[in-house]
């Protein structure tokens, strides 16, 4: 009997704390839209991708300014974009806050981390040299199979694709 009325309050803790959650985030998104330009509806994955013609999106993104204005937010998958159209416009954002759009992205020192580690771990002398064997065999196999098709055409750019595929997936995955 206990162990039911624990596991029905933890139910209950768990269904109300998830709720209030969701009330939360959905506060926080209507905030931010509100402080957002105008722009057109968007789809919950692709955001207005779909609204973009692929051939010309500059025309779409014209027809869309003619709607919503020199300024206008777009959603282009999970990626937050202000658009504008206007050189007036862009004149006066960079103006007024040209400390904002100067600088690097925030995800700058990650990528700089990250990029530091495959130097000294992955991409060292030592760990090169120890990968020999296996781009050797590799390349035997694409010279075997050059070999055998002497007579066919052969697309040297697909060959190169996969002769790199195997070696990083040998490399990071093993025989």
């Amino acid at each position: 009997m206990t162990s039911q009325f624990f596991l029905m309050l933890l139910v209950l803790t768990s269904t109300s704390f998830v709720f209030m959650l969701f009330i939360k985030l959905q506060e926080k998104t209507r905030v931010l839209a509100k402080r957002l330009p105008p722009g057109p509806w968007k789809l919950p994955v692709l955001g207005n991708l779909h609204q973009l013609n692929g051939d010309s999106p500059h025309v779409s993104l014209q027809h869309l300014s003619n709607d919503y204005g020199p300024l206008m937010f777009l959603q282009l998958g999970s990626v937050p974009t202000l658009v504008i159209s206007s050189a007036d416009v862009a004149r006066e954002i960079f103006r007024t806050h040209d400390l904002i759009f100067s600088g690097r992205p925030r995800s700058y020192a990650a990528k700089k981390a990250v990029r530091k580690i495959v130097i000294m771990e992955i991409l060292s002398s030592k760990r090169v040299q120890s990968f020999q064997a296996v781009r050797y065999e590799e390349v035997m196999l694409v010279l075997q199979f050059i070999a055998q098709s002497s007579t066919k055409p052969i697309d040297l750019s697909r060959l190169t694709l996969l002769l790199s595929n195997n070696i990083v997936c040998r490399v990071a995955f093993g025989q």
